[in-house]
C-alpha cells in the first residue's frame, strides 16, 4: 500500500516519515553502522514498540524508504504510465540518474549490502512502471521480461550517468541507451507505444 494512500492512517504516515527522515539523517551524520533502531526511534521521537510496528529493523526501513522516496520521484519527474510515451525514455534515464546522484550526495560511502538493497528497490520500482507501461501495447507475451530487461537497463544507464561530470558525456550515453531500448522492443509494440 502506497505511502500516500487515504487508506493509510495519517498517525502511521507521520510516523513513517519521521522514523524514515531519522534515518537519512542519521546516515549522513555517522554512517550506517554506527546506526541503531533506538538511534532512528529515538531521533523521531517514537518508541522503538512503533518503530518495530512498521519495519523489521534498519535494513527493510532502508528498502521501504528507498522504494518510496524514487515512486514520488518518478511521479515528480516523469509522466504516469498512462501517458509515458516511446518518446520519454530519456526522461526516465534521466529520472534514474538524478535519484542515484541524490541517494548518494551527503550520505556515507556505502556497504555493497546497502547498495545492493537500494538496487533491488529502485529496480523493482522502475520495472513496474514500465510494466504499466507496456500494459498499454498489444503485447501479450513476454511483457513481464521485456520490462524486467527494460528496467535494469534503465537502471545501469542511469547509475552510470550519475558518475558522468560532463553534460555531453551523459547526453550522449542516454541517447546511445534510448536508442538502443527502442531496438529491445517490437515494432508492432512501439506503434501502440
Amino acid at each position: 500500500m502506497s505511502e500516500n494512500s487515504p487508506k493509510v492512517d495519517r498517525r502511521v504516515r507521520r510516523s513513517r516519515r519521521l522514523i524514515e527522515q531519522a534515518l537519512f539523517d542519521l546516515w549522513q551524520e555517522r554512517g550506517w553502522d554506527d546506526i541503531s533502531v533506538m538511534d532512528i526511534a529515538e531521533r523521531a521521537g517514537v518508541n522503538r514498540s512503533t518503530f518495530y510496528a512498521h519495519y523489521d529493523d534498519k535494513y527493510d526501513l532502508l528498502g521501504y524508504s528507498i522504494r518510496n522516496r524514487f515512486s514520488l520521484y518518478l511521479q515528480e519527474t516523469v509522466p504516469t504510465p498512462d501517458e509515458f510515451s516511446i518518446h520519454d525514455l530519456h526522461k526516465l534515464v534521466m529520472a534514474m540518474r538524478g535519484f542515484a546522484a541524490q541517494i548518494h550526495a551527503g550520505c556515507h560511502p556505502v556497504e555493497n549490502q546497502l547498495d545492493l538493497i537500494m538496487q533491488a528497490q529502485v529496480q523493482t520500482v522502475l520495472q513496474e512502471f514500465l510494466l504499466a507501461w507496456l500494459q498499454k501495447s498489444n503485447i501479450q507475451t513476454q511483457r513481464d521480461t521485456l520490462a524486467l530487461t527494460l528496467s535494469w537497463t534503465v537502471f545501469g544507464a542511469g547509475m552510470r550517468a550519475s558518475v558522468l561530470g560532463d553534460a555531453a558525456e551523459v547526453s550522449a550515453l542516454v541517447a546511445e541507451v534510448v536508442s538502443i531500448i527502442k531496438r529491445m522492443i517490437p515494432t508492432e509494440v512501439v506503434s501502440a507505444l
